[in-house]
């Protein structure tokens, strides 16, 4: 470690030479260059950089950057940290950070509705080979206080991170979002709808974590955020989000309140994607209010709707949502079917919560016909997927069954300690059905 500097002060000679063989022109495109996280597409490189087909190919031929297989650029590490060091040397480089963070939120603007789309896996792959460079831009504009180019971002980076499964990261994030526009002189409406749709999407990742308190009221904040605004589009997501947390916690005559109003914001601002799911998710409110006929009627009819749109995550969930209710009413193969599909979908993209709750349902549907052996195999595999992803809800439900199985196969020892932890679970959730069922199972044992 001794001759570590010396090593380190020979390579910085070398890229000074290099550097120095290089002319006006190239350096500032270096420089800029080095600005990207993860690699660069070619209208990247040229409305960032400033860098020409012809100058890449100059940078390319003295191995200062290199061309993927899959056809985008980057800098080795070494180079891009001798040349970023460069950038700040300059004085346009907070200008090409500035042109670097609203090239890539304008990926994000207005791409939610692609992302629940039959375009759905490629867009997925194409931003998530740039996450870097959108986390990077995030970032910066959170840092430099770019408003106006996070708010229209906000709902195609929550997308991307539900579907990624990065929950943790994307609430963080957003609440950097939160704090910093709430510590800015903007304009009023301009912090209202940045803060409330930022509330809006942190409350669709608490809820895929399980986390329902917290995302209750972020749905909560977030309708109280844009409300004042007077545009019903913005108020179709937290109304959405917050009628699946009312009525997984038994709040059914909200749950469905808020599935209405946001069916009608929806098809007022021809929200295709929100229509089809408050209509949806009103057909399961249904069936949990009792009267399973109609609400199973009404869920499989809005189903064709979600086919039609091609968007596999929307598929899944909404098969997810229906199997239970078919199964309620004695129709296994169907639910069985619905559920290998939804399996099926969930593995294409990716989507533990999908495979979780698939393997979950299907073996509910081996429980109601007496195969507990088989049940009990899904289940666990059930649990084994969503560990880690999930907490609360999705982890008690699971468990309840796994006691129910264990039950049945004279394991009473197991289904003690499914409904024990169950219970902890569902409370830790805020959900009064789950652990009113919990313990209702340990007092029977």
């Amino acid at each position: 470690l001794r001759d570590l500097p010396e090593r380190q002060r020979s390579l910085r000679a070398v890229f000074d030479h290099s550097w120095r063989l290089l002319d006006d022109e190239e350096r500032a495109a270096l420089a800029r260059l080095a600005i990207f996280q993860g690699g660069f597409e070619r209208d990247a490189a040229a409305a960032v950089a400033g860098a020409s087909l012809p100058i890449l190919l100059n940078l390319a031929s003295k191995s200062l950057i290199r061309r993927t297989e899959s056809g985008r650029y980057d800098l080795h590490e070494a180079v891009r940290q001798y040349a970023y060091a460069r950038l700040g040397e300059m004085p346009d480089c907070r200008e090409t950070c500035d042109r670097h963070s609203r090239f890539y939120l304008a990926r994000l603007d207005g791409r939610e509705p692609a992302l629940h789309s039959r375009a759905q896996r490629q867009i997925l792959r194409d931003l998530t080979a740039e996450s870097d460079n959108l986390r990077a831009a995030w970032d910066w504009a959170v840092q430099r206080g770019l408003f106006d180019a996070l708010a229209p971002a906000t709902r195609g980076f929550g997308c991307l991170f539900e579907l990624s499964g990065w929950l943790d990261e994307g609430v963080a994030r957003l609440e950097a979002a939160i704090q910093a526009v709430s510590r800015a002189s903007v304009e009023e409406s301009l912090r209202r709808r940045l803060a409330g749709e930022a509330r809006a999407q942190q409350a669709l990742l608490l809820m895929r974590h399980g986390n329902f308190v917290a995302s209750l009221q972020r749905a909560n904040d977030s309708l109280a955020l844009l409300r004042p605004l007077g545009d019903p589009n913005p108020l179709v997501r937290p109304l959405i989000f917050g009628s699946i947390i009312q009525h997984m916690t038994g709040e059914l005559d909200a749950s469905r309140a808020a599935c209405e109003e946001a069916m009608a914001h929806a098809r007022a601002t021809n929200d295709c994607w929100g229509a089809a799911y408050a209509d949806f998710l009103l057909g399961y409110v249904t069936h949990l209010r009792g009267e399973h006929q109609a609400g199973y009627a009404r869920m499989r009819d809005r189903l064709r709707l979600w086919r039609e749109s091609g968007d596999p995550h929307s598929i899944a969930l909404g098969l997810n949502f229906f199997s239970p209710v078919a199964i309620h009413l004695g129709h296994f193969a169907e639910a069985e079917a619905s559920l290998r599909e939804s399996l099926e979908l969930g593995r294409q993209v990716g989507d533990r919560w999908s495979i979780g709750t698939s393997l979950r349902f299907l073996g509910l549907v081996a429980l109601r016909q007496g195969d507990a052996g088989a049940a009990q195999e899904l289940l666990r595999r059930s649990l084994e997927v969503h560990r880690g992803v999930v907490t609360g809800w999705d982890l008690a439900r699971s468990l309840i069954y796994l006691a129910e199985a264990g039950l049945a196969l004279g394991d009473v020892a197991e289904a003690r300690a499914c409904y024990a932890e169950a219970l902890v679970m569902a409370e830790e959730a805020g959900s009064p059905p789950l652990a009113a069922e919990a313990r209702a199972g340990l007092a029977g044992l």
